[in-house]
C-alpha cells in the first residue's frame, strides 16, 4: 500500500499534455485493479457489506448502463459511436475506489493503519520541505524554464519568493496546500515530538501558498481534533480566532468570499442540474457540457457534491450522504482512541476539501480518502 500512495502522489509524466493529473489517474486505475487481485490471493480476516455503499454500487452501474451502453444497443447498425476516455474513466474509478474499500477492510488490520498513518505523516513532511524548497526559488526540477508546469511558469519569472513555484508534484499551488492539510491531521495523533514538529512545517507549507483553501483546511482539521480530544475551551477560542480572521479577509480580500466569480457556476451548475434532477446527466460527462470561468474550461467542477447531483442527480447525493450519516452515528458510537479520533479527522478535513477542491477526481486525493473510510470502518468492525 505505501507504495500505491508513493506512486500516485509523485508519478508524472512531463511528454504528455496534461503531466500531472491524466497520469496519476490512470496510474490510479492500473495499481488499483492490480491491488484488488492482490486481495483475492490474500488471507481475508473479515467480511465488509455494507448497504450504502452497495447501493452506491449498483447505481453507479447502472447509470453506466443506461448512458453509455443503451446508446450503443439502440444505434443504427451503419451510424458510428465514440467514446472518449473520460466518458467511462471516471465510473470504472468509483467502481474501483468502492471495490478497494471492501478488499482494504477485510484484508488489513488496526495496527496497518498505525503503520499507513505514519507513512503518511513523513510523506507529508517530506513533501512540505520540498514545498518550501520551491517556495524558495532553489527547486532544481520544477523551475520557471520547464514550458510544461502549469500555472507556475509565467509567474515565476525572475522572482525569488513565489507561492505560485510550490507545485510539488501536482502542477498547482492549491492542490499542494489541500493534499498537505488532509494528512496534517493524522500527525496529531502520535505523542513523539518529531510528528508534532512534522505538523508545523506541514502547516507552514500551507500557509506559504496563501491558498485559502488549504489553510481553510488545516484550520478545520485542528479544531475538530481539539473538540474530539475534548479540549473544549481551545477549540472555542480557536473558533473565536478564526470569526475575527473572516471579518478581517472579508475586508481585504471580499472577492474570496464570492469564490472568484464561482459562486455564479454554482448556481448554474444546480440549475442545469435541476433539469436532470433524478438522475444526472452521466457520471463523467461534465468536462463535455462546457462549463467555464472567464476562457478557462473546467474539467471538472472544484465542488465534489454538486458535481455528483449534476452528473448523478438527486439519488446519488442521497446514497452518498446516507453513507457518510450512517458512517457518522457507528463512529458516535465506537469506543474512542487516538488512531480512530486522527482518522476521523483526517476524514472531515477530506470532506471539507472536497466542498472547494478536487478530492474524488484527482487520483492521490481520492486514494487518501478511500484509506480513511476503509480505515474506519476496519476500527469500527474490530470493536
Amino acid at each position: 500500500m505505501a507504495i500505491f500512495i508513493l506512486l500516485t502522489t509523485i508519478f508524472f509524466l512531463p511528454i504528455m499534455k496534461d503531466p500531472f493529473w491524466l497520469s496519476k489517474n490512470l496510474l490510479f486505475t492500473l495499481l488499483g485493479l492490480m491491488f484488488i487481485g492482490y486481495g483475492y490471493i490474500t488471507e481475508k480476516k473479515r467480511t465488509f457489506n455494507n448497504l450504502w455503499l452497495g447501493l452506491i454500487f449498483i447505481y453507479i452501474s447502472l447509470h453506466f448502463g443506461w448512458f453509455f451502453i443503451k446508446p450503443l444497443m439502440l444505434a443504427d447498425i451503419n451510424s458510428k459511436i465514440t467514446w472518449n476516455l473520460w466518458n467511462f474513466l471516471p465510473t470504472l474509478n468509483c467502481i474501483i475506489g468502492l471495490v478497494l474499500i471492501k478488499t482494504l477492510v477485510e484484508s488489513e488490520t488496526k495496527r496497518k493503519y498505525l503503520d499507513i498513518a505514519n507513512f503518511l505523516c513523513w510523506s507529508g513532511f517530506i513533501l512540505s520541505i520540498y514545498a518550501i524548497i520551491q517556495f524558495l526559488g532553489i527547486d532544481q526540477i520544477f523551475n520557471s524554464n520547464l514550458n510544461w508546469v502549469m500555472e507556475a511558469t509565467p509567474r515565476v519569472l525572475g522572482k525569488s519568493f513565489e507561492p505560485y513555484r510550490m507545485v510539488l508534484f501536482f502542477g498547482n499551488k492549491m492542490q499542494t496546500a489541500v493534499y498537505l492539510a488532509c494528512l496534517s491531521p493524522l500527525c496529531l495523533m502520535f505523542k513523539d515530538f518529531r510528528y508534532k514538529l512534522f505538523y508545523i512545517v506541514i502547516c507552514l507549507a500551507v500557509l506559504l501558498t496563501k491558498s485559502y483553501l488549504g489553510i481553510i483546511c488545516v484550520t478545520t482539521g485542528f479544531l475538530s481534533y481539539l473538540v474530539f480530544t475534548k479540549r473544549f475551551r481551545l477549540a472555542l477560542s480557536g473558533a473565536g480566532v478564526c470569526i475575527v480572521m473572516f471579518f478581517i479577509l472579508l475586508r481585504l480580500h471580499p472577492s474570496f468570499f464570492n469564490l472568484y466569480g464561482k459562486l455564479g457556476l454554482y448556481k448554474q451548475v444546480f440549475l442545469d442540474g435541476c433539469k436532470t434532477f433524478f438522475t444526472g446527466s452521466g457520471i463523467g460527462v461534465f468536462p463535455f457540457l462546457n462549463y467555464d470561468i472567464g476562457n478557462y474550461w473546467l474539467k471538472d467542477l472544484g465542488f465534489e457534491l454538486l458535481q455528483a447531483f449534476r452528473e448523478g442527480g438527486i439519488i446519488l447525493v442521497i446514497l452518498i450522504s446516507g453513507y457518510f450519516i450512517n458512517l457518522g452515528w457507528r463512529l458516535f458510537k465506537s469506543e474512542k482512541n487516538m488512531l480512530l479520533i486522527g482518522y476521523t479527522v483526517s476524514l472531515i478535513t477530506w470532506l471539507i476539501a472536497g466542498l472547494g477542491g478536487y478530492t474524488v477526481h484527482l487520483a492521490p486525493f481520492g486514494l487518501i480518502g478511500i484509506l480513511y473510510i476503509s480505515s474506519l470502518e476496519t476500527q469500527i468492525q474490530e470493536d
